[in-house]
């Protein structure tokens, strides 16, 4: 599902985060049509938003390239903000990430699948989401960045054909979607192709794989 891939035009969907942000469409650093999505970041909390409610269930992934022009890396932080988080607007009740952009051309993805609020004990709801925005970290100066194809990736879109995915973990934990769960307590035989052959002590350690 793709968000963005500003082709000739900014979509609708995205506003820019603070007056420090600037937009223009690019014929540079495409990877998506023939456009890019130049931001040019001045002082802190510069970058692009998504204020628009927003259903992202059932998908895994979220994918975006980015082109930095720069010398250093440049942080690209992530916040996701769901209904509830707008009840009780501060830091702890949404979900932040840093990602960091190198130099030159590269693709940045997040997990989206079991986002945990900073601070408190629950999941962004991903059928109630209200607010994504993608910013750069507190820079000096003017910041570029090129950014193209921002979508959205379901889980049977990772797997390739005639291939399994296990999610290894304690009983319990959380279970990345369209992955097998594996545990310290999974017995390997009896028609199960995967799984411990022998238990001896602690699982975590890979013994009898």
């Amino acid at each position: 599902r793709v968000l963005g891939d500003f082709e000739g035009s900014v979509e609708r969907l995205f506003q820019p985060n603070t007056g420090g942000t600037r937009f223009e469409v690019s014929r540079e650093h495409a990877t998506r049509g023939e456009f890019s999505l130049k931001v040019t970041c001045t002082g802190q909390y510069a970058g692009l938003q998504i204020s628009r409610a927003q259903d992202w269930s059932g998908y895994t992934l979220l994918r975006f390239d980015v082109f930095n022009p720069g010398d250093e890396p440049l942080p690209v932080n992530v916040d996701v903000r769901d209904e509830e988080s707008l009840r009780d607007s501060g830091w702890p009740n949404r979900f932040g990430k840093t990602l960091y952009a190198e130099p030159g051309a590269s693709r940045l993805e997040l997990n989206i699948s079991s986002l945990k609020c900073n601070q408190k004990n629950r999941l962004i709801d991903l059928s109630r989401l209200r607010s994504v925005l993608f910013y750069v970290g507190k820079v000096e100066g003017t910041k570029v960045l090129f950014i193209d194809n921002i979508h959205l990736v379901k889980p049977e879109e990772l797997q390739a054909p005639n291939s399994f995915a296990f999610d290894f973990g304690p009983e319990g934990s959380p279970l990345f979607p369209g992955f097998v769960a594996v545990t310290d307590r999974t017995p390997h035989g009896q028609g199960q192709r995967w799984g411990w052959a022998r238990r001896q002590g602690d699982a975590r350690h890979r013994r009898g794989t």
